[in-house]
């Protein structure tokens, strides 16, 4: 009986399975949620989900001088 060379592909080179992240509560989402920094916009000066570029009051703004 004949020894075949099987071919072993270096431990780096081969491709690995990933770690799967463990789900998060709801708690703790929300702890990050309010962790993250929110950005100010400098024309209305709110904490908000928008900044100068996606203001809605500027658009009102904009809206009245154009008439």
């Amino acid at each position: 009986m004949r020894a075949r060379k099987l071919k072993v592909l270096s431990r780096y080179l081969r491709k690995r399975k990933r770690k799967r992240k463990r789900l998060k509560g709801g708690m703790e989402l929300a702890m990050e949620e309010k962790e993250k920094q929110r950005r100010t916009c400098s024309v209305c000066g709110k904490k908000e989900k928008h900044n100068k570029r996606s203001c809605p009051m500027l658009k009102e703004m904009l809206a009245r001088n154009t008439q």
